[in-house]
């Protein structure tokens, strides 16, 4: 049975809830914060749900606060990084608050690349190394082609067989959402991106200059921001390498 999410606690500042102690069955299945009303096997049906509210933590203006958002959202990428790189919003929100959230944004009308926002914050410290990890580990679920996939593309790769995988019975549920016949409207932020070609071009399109600019910068600070801007650039290698540019759409 699934039961109706409130908001989590790790976006309030109150003292109580987070210091409260818990105990959960498995730490493979329960969430890192004694907010969340759901575990691990409702991860997919309330991904959208759950990703409102981590979005909501990662821009907070408290630090404790974007550190816990960050820790809710490495346990969603690590119990169901598919339904999270594809529900609604999923993508590119997400994505935009991590922009605010490290600083790195593209000028609007410009290609210049500027770190202002992240002054609204104050200074990362600690924080940013991590903010990086756990960038590349939300990258790497979108970009990043899975093994399951590419053993399916080199078991089928021979003429005439072509796309065979979009042909297979859907393995997720609800496997027409992105199609959205019955929903209200989305604007392009709220689309779903089922495919990871699409992924790779709106990060192509939108983010990646202002990743690629950041990511150098806290290449030359070296130590731990160093190191992890070098795992974030290896995600980035991988996961754009087969990306051929196509038709520039509209989104």
């Amino acid at each position: 049975m699934l039961w109706p999410i409130s908001p989590p606690n790790f976006i309030s500042t109150s003292q109580r809830p987070n210091s409260t102690p818990y105990s959960y069955p498995a730490p493979e299945t329960a969430p890192p914060n004694p907010g969340w009303f759901f575990f691990a096997a409702d991860v997919g049906d309330r991904a959208e749900q759950a990703l409102l509210y981590t979005r909501a933590g990662m821009t907070h203006l408290a630090a404790e606060i974007r550190v816990d958002a960050l820790a809710v959202l490495e346990w969603l990428l690590e119990v169901a990084k598919e339904d999270i790189v594809t529900c609604p919003g999923g993508w590119v929100k997400t994505l935009k608050s991590f922009m605010t959230m490290m600083g790195w944004a593209t000028s609007s009308g410009t290609s210049k690349w500027t770190s202002a926002s992240k002054a609204s914050f104050g200074k990362a410290g600690k924080a940013f190394p991590r903010q990086l990890l756990v960038l590349a580990q939300f990258l790497k679920a979108g970009l990043v082609e899975s093994g399951a996939e590419a053993s399916l593309g080199l078991s089928v790769s021979s003429f005439p067989l072509v796309d065979v995988e979009k042909h297979m019975v859907p393995t997720r549920s609800n496997a027409f959402a992105h199609l959205n016949l019955f929903g209200s409207s989305r604007d392009e932020e709220g689309e779903m991106y089922i495919d990871r070609e699409d992924r790779q071009r709106v990060f192509q399109k939108r983010f990646q200059a202002a990743v690629q600019v950041g990511m150098e910068n806290a290449r030359k600070e070296a130590g731990e921001a160093g190191r992890a801007a070098a795992v974030l650039s290896k995600v980035l290698i991988e996961g754009m390498a087969d990306y051929s540019g196509g038709a520039d759409d509209t989104l």
